[in-house]
């Protein structure tokens, strides 16, 4: 499914792209798996989280550690980036600075963060 970029939803959500970049925590390792978060220029940003098929990644700056609040609605306009529970780390180019982790959202799976901040 597309996704598109509309500065005045992304505003109002507190969403911050370019916020993604810290220093370096995240481990890149080939015995990884689930989703690749990479880093790319994206229109005009530079240094924007993707995933591996290039879409970019959001995170809601009132969100943090397990205090997750998009739920319901929110969820139909901005898809958790998941993994199933068994899943230990992800894959990381060497461009994501920062660090990758997980809170869980359903018995069955849960969802990637960012310096804390669950993925979208």
């Amino acid at each position: 499914m597309p996704r598109r970029i509309i500065p005045p939803i992304l505003a109002s959500l507190g969403l911050a792209a370019t916020s993604l970049v810290g220093p370096i925590l995240a481990s890149s390792g080939a015995s990884a798996s689930g989703p690749l978060l990479q880093v790319a220029s994206v229109g005009m940003f530079h240094g924007v989280l993707v995933d591996s098929t290039h879409h970019s990644l959001y995170l809601l700056t009132s969100e943090k550690g397990s205090h997750v609040r998009c739920s319901g609605a929110c969820l139909v306009h901005w898809p958790p980036v998941l993994v199933k529970n068994s899943v230990t780390s992800v894959a990381v180019s060497s461009g994501v600075k920062g660090m990758v982790g997980f809170v869980h959202r359903t018995p069955t799976e849960k969802q990637v963060t960012f310096n804390g901040f669950p993925l979208y």
